[in-house]
């Protein structure tokens, strides 16, 4: 049992160690406050008459002592160790009631602002105060926990701003709501983002999954729907829901991702990602309110290579994949169904030429002529491996040149040594869909 109150009350102790600091000056301690919410300005007069400065330290110092036996116990097999952190556990009750006592006490000194003698202002502030320590503290120590309890309700975060501008952003910790997840962990977390009901809060849910996912070392990223999710799978092109939706409605959780390189400069490269793919759901393709979630494969790749024919000539491949959601769950408050769609492909295939020396194709070596400068020509795909389309296209430069003979005169700026050339590029492309 030792080895689970141990850190417990390490951590409840060291959570309220901060605020032994902010007393140690009025600066520290308005700064503390103003975190909180209020802008109150705080002098050495209102520090001398608060009983929590006067308490704190003796207190403070107790525990630091404290900690280090357990510190040094920790991992042995002496007894001790439990009635230390039955000590710990108990100053850290006793600091709470100091900071509670704080509820009906007001200052009392004549230059004092008059929110310090107000008693609901100090009541407020021992109401915020342990929760707010205790929230920063698992912020900073221990993220991974605070972001679940950020997920499910326990933890929130309000912004402040306060009269001259400056933000904060006060945490808090709802030691009931604690309780109720213990006791219904589901209808905890479904009573928080009002699952079951139309348009529930799902970027809210997503975006603090994401952080969560962050904390723990999976960088997920918010994105728009990708196009195998709005072709019918999920939802109809035309389907009314897709209005109401934030600009990056789904998460992308990629557990698997990285570039290859394969032949080093002018040889291969491939990069692909794997991972899980959430996105609010809608009842059916076109219904109008977003009432659950979906999830699915998140699977992506791309790869470029070059290949050289001849002295200017290359073949050059680019394309990428996109399989995500081709196998997933649509999660219903009452129902559960498994949906798919076709992969999308994007790739294309050139002949990429620029001579060395331009070919002529039309007119005399010396003189006027047209010469081929650049050529390339491509053949692609794109869309749903179900329903392709085929991309032809082409690009030339061709170099329009005027090389005066030594005996012809010419006005232009031009001349045998210097000729005239213009080498416009001239593209062209076409699509077909085959059926």
């Amino acid at each position: 049992m030792s080895a689970v109150l141990a850190p417990l009350a390490r951590g409840l102790f060291e959570a309220l160690l901060p605020l032994g600091r902010a007393l140690e000056s009025p600066a520290r301690l308005r700064l503390l406050i103003r975190q909180l919410g209020w802008d109150v300005a705080v002098s050495e007069g209102l520090l001398a008459e608060l009983p929590l400065a006067n308490e704190l330290p003796a207190l403070l110092e107790q525990g630091e002592a404290l900690v280090e036996s357990i510190a040094a116990l920790e991992g042995t097999k002496d007894d001790d160790i439990g009635g230390v952190v039955v000590q710990t556990l108990e100053l850290v009750t006793t600091i709470l009631g100091e900071i509670e006592a704080l509820d009906g006490w007001a200052a009392s000194g004549a230059q004092l602002p008059a929110q310090a003698k107000d008693p609901t202002f100090w009541a407020e502030l021992a109401g915020r105060l342990p929760g707010f320590l205790i929230a920063r503290w698992l912020r900073a120590r221990k993220p991974v926990l605070y972001e679940l309890l950020h997920l499910v309700g326990v933890v929130s975060e309000t912004v402040v701003i306060l009269d001259d501008g400056e933000e904060f952003v006060r945490r808090s910790v709802d030691w009931s709501l604690l309780s109720e997840l213990v006791q219904d962990p589901a209808g905890t977390l479904a009573g928080r983002y009002g699952w079951g009901e139309a348009d529930w809060a799902h970027d809210d849910f997503l975006e603090a999954l994401r952080r969560l996912c962050l904390s723990a070392g999976v960088r997920g990223r918010r994105e728009s729907l990708r196009a195998t999710l709005t072709e019918g799978a999920l939802y109809a092109s035309d389907s009314p829901a897709l209005a109401g939706l934030p600009r990056s409605p789904a998460l992308a959780l990629p557990f698997v991702s990285g570039r290859t390189d394969i032949g080093g400069t002018g040889g291969a490269s491939a990069w692909a990602e794997l991972g899980l793919l959430l996105a609010p759901a809608p009842a059916s393709p076109r219904g109008e309110a977003i009432t659950g979630l979906y999830l699915g494969n998140l699977s992506y790749g791309e790869a470029e290579a070059s290949l050289p024919l001849a002295e200017g000539w290359a073949l050059r491949f680019a394309g990428g994949a996109d399989a995500s959601g081709s196998v997933g769950v649509d999660l219903q408050p009452d129902s559960v169904e498994f949906i798919g769609s076709a992969p999308r492909v994007d790739a294309r295939l050139a002949i990429t030429g620029q001579p060395p020396t331009p070919t002529r194709l039309l007119g005399a070596e010396q003189g006027l002529r047209l010469e081929l400068r650049a050529l390339e020509l491509g053949l692609g795909v794109a869309g749903s491996v179900s329903d392709p389309e085929l991309i032809l296209d082409a690009a030339t430069s061709l170099g329009l040149v005027i090389e005066p003979s030594e005996a012809t005169p010419c006005s232009a700026p031009c001349s045998a040594a210097s000729p005239w050339t213009s080498a416009p590029t001239w593209p062209c492309a076409g699509r077909l869909r085959p059926g």
